[in-house]
């Protein structure tokens, strides 16, 4: 059963965006090194256009 008032269609960047947010808030600081690695694997899965990645961050 799907809860249909908690679907959204958007930009795939928006999954990179929530993910790194809930994990930069448990480590109570942005890191760049993590984000990278984030991004790389993002990508190797679910790979972003330039036009994507641009909108996202």
């Amino acid at each position: 059963m799907f809860d249909m008032d908690s679907l959204t269609i958007d930009l795939p960047i928006r999954d990179m965006r929530k993910i790194l947010n809930k994990v930069m808030k448990k480590r109570k600081k942005w890191a760049l090194d993590v984000l990278n690695n984030m991004v790389r694997a993002y990508q190797w899965i679910n790979p972003l256009t330039n036009e994507q990645l641009i909108a996202g961050f």
